[in-house]
């Protein structure tokens, strides 16, 4: 009796009763991105001011490196705005998709280096794994 007994339950607690009903599934998988998308919608640091020092060490470094998603022509056309208004500061505009522009900061990061002096790219949600990246590198040091 205690050998049906179990099949009964173990057939009952698999068919009859569910841990999680279809609509408790629906309604977490639904609410999973509202966790996700609470840090995105922190306040960003505040712009620092453009001072003359911060021009006198941008052109003594020569070089801005921009590592963006955005349209080739679009990203050349800021850049050589940029190089007009600082003049002795070169722009260079990688231009990459999303996703492969953090593998590339990230392998940067965990390497020791910062090549990178802008990164902008339309997949906010990666920021992330990059804020991650600066993190454990900070932790390491």
């Amino acid at each position: 009796m205690a050998g049906a007994d179990q099949a009964t339950t173990a057939g009952a607690f698999s068919v009859n009763r569910r841990l999680l009903s279809r609509r408790k599934l629906l309604k977490a998988v639904a609410a999973l991105p509202l966790a996700y998308a609470a840090p995105l919608c922190a306040e960003p640091p505040p712009a620092q001011a453009i001072t003359p020092a911060l021009i006198a060490a941008a052109t003594k470094e020569g070089q801005l490196t921009w590592y963006t998603s955005a349209d080739s022509q679009l990203a050349e056309k800021v850049g050589k705005a940029f190089e007009q208004k600082f003049r002795g500061v070169r722009v260079r505009v990688e231009r990459a998709g999303g996703e492969r522009i953090f593998s590339r900061v990230a392998q940067e990061y965990a390497s020791g280096l910062h090549v990178a002096d802008a990164v902008s790219t339309g997949d906010a949600a990666q920021f992330l794994g990059v804020e991650a990246a600066r993190t454990a590198s900070a932790l390491r040091a």
